[in-house]
């Protein structure tokens, strides 16, 4: 019984954090507005099941290119190509007790400077 109760719980939390990142992914087109993207892509990859692990592939006006895998936690990085000459080393946004919209403000700002600054 004990077996089943984790089980359930265990679907729930994918279920969740597939929604949360869901979510996510649908305001990260904001980033055209916010942060002068030109084209965000979304991707599948890995080897495990593909609607829990995204990918969003993105360019902005400037040339900077970069990865962003929205998983448990948000990862900033993977290919990073910025023309102007500011490296930026993978990073995390965790999201913690956050909500969609606050690791998009975090992680928007965070990508402005890189891409902009």
């Amino acid at each position: 019984m004990a077996r089943l109760a984790r089980l359930i719980s265990e679907m729930t939390a994918a279920e969740d954090i597939n929604a949360f990142n869901t979510k996510l992914a649908r305001l990260f087109q904001k980033l055209k507005k916010d942060a002068a993207a030109k084209s965000i892509a979304q991707n599948y990859k890995g080897t495990g099941s593909q609607k829990f692990r995204r990918q969003l592939w993105i360019r902005f006006k400037s040339g900077a290119v970069i990865d962003v895998w929205l998983e448990n936690n948000l990862k900033l990085g993977g290919v990073v190509m910025n023309g102007i000459g500011h490296p930026i080393s993978t990073r995390l946004v965790k999201y913690d007790d956050k909500t969609p919209e606050q690791v998009y403000a975090e992680a928007s700002r965070i990508l402005n400077a890189w891409a902009n600054g």
